[in-house]
């Protein structure tokens, strides 16, 4: 790397640290910080893992193959969710949000089968959305103090979208439950109704 890289990063790195200091509390700080910190290390992560998976299409030799699956799994995340399916309810790591972004961990309903790396995925949250305040209240999910019969886990539509795999983690302490095909129905509909999406017609 360049001198003059290594200078525009330490003067960038001292400019962060000064606005956390100042402008931040320590939980907010220190979350940008781990989340700053995981980011750079999944990324890292993901490349390494691509550049094993472009060896493995081009690799015919099958002691070759098996060394790299074994490398391959060296950089998949350690809690991630196998065998995804619509409908599934994940832990999503959403970290420090940018602005008005959602942060931090929440429950998300898996809404599209995976494409390009990612899931297109709605988060859950304990606090209606003002704008359209819809619910499951039989959800039956774990929360800081424990489970709570009939909790309302609001759908929070503003926040919907994409969702890079790395991000999906198990929920712990909880066997992962599917909301099936009828509130998958009700939720696209609801996603219609807020987004005043038309639907075509001859």
């Amino acid at each position: 790397m360049k001198a003059e890289t290594v200078k525009k990063i330490d003067s960038i790195l001292a400019y962060i640290k000064g606005e956390l200091i100042s402008g931040f509390n320590d939980d907010d700080a220190i979350l940008f910080v781990e989340w700053s910190k995981k980011k750079l290390s999944d990324t890292i992560k993901d490349k390494k893992e691509k550049a094993v998976l472009s060896r493995l299409k081009s690799c015919n030799d099958e002691k070759d193959k098996k060394r790299l699956e074994l490398t391959k799994k060296k950089y998949l995340p350690s809690n991630y969710p196998v065998n995804i399916k619509v409908g599934d309810i994940v832990h999503v790591n959403y970290g420090f949000g940018f602005c008005s972004e959602i942060s931090n961990g929440h429950y998300g309903i898996i809404l599209s089968e995976f494409k390009a790396n990612t899931y297109f995925v709605i988060p859950l949250g304990s606090e209606p959305l003002k704008s359209h305040p819809f619910y499951f209240d039989d959800l039956n999910l774990p929360s800081k103090s424990g489970r709570i019969p009939n909790k309302k886990s609001y759908l929070q539509f503003n926040q919907i979208g994409s969702v890079h795999y790395r991000r999906l983690e198990n929920i712990h302490g909880c066997t992962r439950q599917n909301i099936g095909e009828v509130k998958l129905g009700i939720i696209f509909n609801e996603i219609r109704k807020f987004l005043n999406v038309g639907t075509c017609q001859e």
